[in-house]
């Protein structure tokens, strides 16, 4: 089968984020790590298919601001994909502070922009909690397009970045072998519910510790793939994925590079 190339600068996109985040539905006292650990930090991507190892790059990055912390995630496309495709890009920023009874982080506002060449869409979530709840915002070239407003769910929830750094805070418990993950982010109209299962030791990748078997919501990866790896490092930075049969052309593969 063969695959659109217009297609492509959203498979990495959608994915590279999509299966490295979960939401634990229990609320758990943070260990002691503090926000300033992330502050300044970069984490850069390549993204490969088949022979291609750098298809595209992206980047996390953390930092503090007026209203707490600032989190950050950007990729473009690179290499042969650029050639095929152009230049199609993704930014995605979370506005979050630190829940002062449970430690975890909370998101204040969540977007989300691509843009392809002269086109841009984008959407922006702003998160009341007065209120209990979320308004969405979308807009094509800058200009609103709809808006809408839901309520809140009752359960804890995280918007994709939040709970990156939740997760590496130790916000939802201690990750070991066995461990199982109820999956709970709330980035679209609807909650997306992904499930994962943790286990330790080989086969490892890149020097991983542990492995994050995912079982994908077509609702937040949009990319036709079912099954996820995600392979973390001691501290729980993501080093390595495997996004299998996306758009079902075959394995994508994530490779954190220094």
């Amino acid at each position: 089968m063969t695959i659109s190339p217009k297609y492509f600068g959203r498979i990495f996109i959608s994915l590279i984020f999509a299966v490295l985040f979960c939401v634990s539905a229990v609320p758990v006292r943070c260990r002691s790590v503090s926000p300033e650990d992330f502050r300044g930090e970069r984490l850069g991507y390549h993204v490969g298919f088949w022979l291609f190892s750098k298809s595209a790059e992206g980047s996390f990055s953390f930092r503090k601001n007026d209203k707490g912390y600032e989190a950050v995630f950007q990729a473009q496309t690179a290499g042969f994909l650029k050639l095929i495709v152009g230049k199609k890009t993704e930014y995605m920023k979370s506005i979050m502070v630190r829940d002062r009874e449970t430690g975890m982080f909370r998101p204040l506002s969540f977007e989300e922009t691509f843009t392809d060449g002269d086109k841009k869409v984008s959407k922006k979530i702003a998160y009341d909690y007065a209120a209990r709840k979320y308004n969405i915002s979308y807009f094509r070239n800058d200009r609103k397009a709809r808006s809408l407003k839901r309520k809140m769910p009752d359960r804890p929830f995280a918007d994709l970045l939040t709970f990156f750094y939740n997760l590496r805070a130790g916000a939802y418990g201690k990750v070991e072998d066995g461990m199982t993950l109820a999956v709970y982010a709330l980035v679209n109209a609807r909650p997306s519910i992904i499930r994962a299962s943790v286990s330790e030791g080989p086969p490892q990748k890149m020097g991983s510790r542990y492995r994050f078997a995912f079982s994908v919501d077509r609702n937040i990866s949009a990319a036709g793939s079912k099954q996820a790896s995600l392979w973390f490092d001691k501290d729980l930075v993501p080093i390595y994925a495997v996004i299998e049969d996306a758009y079902f052309f075959g394995d994508l593969r994530i490779r954190r590079v220094e």
